[in-house]
């Protein structure tokens, strides 16, 4: 996935590490659920899928917060 690629990539030229990184995305992820609630935001036919995966692979989200 271009995503981890690019996450690591990321991680060797910085000075954040990996637990950093993720409850960053997990703020990014609440920001775009919290939007999607009330505004029509554009995406893609797999961007629900995405924003799953996300929720689903990162341990400071819980999977109630799944879209279907």
């Amino acid at each position: 996935m271009l995503a981890s690629a690019f996450r690591n990539a990321y991680l060797s030229g910085s000075e954040f590490d990996t637990k950093e990184i993720r409850r960053f995305e997990a703020i990014a992820c609440l920001r775009w659920l919290l939007l999607h609630r009330i505004a029509d935001l554009p995406r893609t036919g797999t961007t629900i899928e995405r924003v799953n995966d996300i929720v689903v692979g990162n341990k400071y989200l819980n999977t109630t917060l799944m879209l279907v």
